[in-house]
């Protein structure tokens, strides 16, 4: 997060903030959903996203 290199913890952390926003755990403030969207759209976000997807599609 703080760092030169992505790591597990710039995914976990903001899909945290974004699962606590969801369901109404942390108050919704602009820098909580830009901080969320911001990380969501980088490659290794979305990378994480599809190997997810893959492996939920082979459970079914």
């Amino acid at each position: 997060m703080a760092g030169d290199s992505f790591t597990s913890t710039d995914l976990l952390v903001p899909s945290y903030v974004s699962w606590y926003l969801k369901f109404k755990l942390l108050e919704p403030h602009p820098a909580f959903t830009t901080f969320t969207e911001r990380h969501q759209q980088h490659p290794a976000a979305r990378r994480a996203d599809e190997i997810d997807d893959a492996m939920l599609a082979q459970q079914k």
